[in-house]
């Protein structure tokens, strides 16, 4: 079953602490993977790359994932997966 994200906040850098939907609580940093994202050419993510932007992520309850306000956003099972 995919992983759905019932809440997150944002902790510092590219920190973000998010709370799954089997009540896991894990800590994603995402710097590398949005500068990695970013230098292939995909426009959407290098917004994230300014923190003042990152920081307006929310959590999208339709599609149960973090996303923010251009739509960028990440599957929640990789974040399960990367976060510690």
């Amino acid at each position: 079953t995919m992983r759905t994200i019932k809440d997150v906040k944002y902790v510092d850098d590219y920190v973000l602490k998010i709370v799954f939907d089997n009540r896991r609580v894990k800590r994603v940093d995402l710097k590398n993977r949005i500068e990695r994202l970013s230098s292939n050419g995909s426009s959407i993510f290098k917004r994230l790359k300014r923190k003042d932007y990152f920081r307006r992520v929310r959590v999208n309850p339709e599609i149960g994932t973090i996303c923010w306000p251009n739509s960028a956003d990440f599957c929640p099972d990789v974040l399960y997966q990367i976060g510690k």
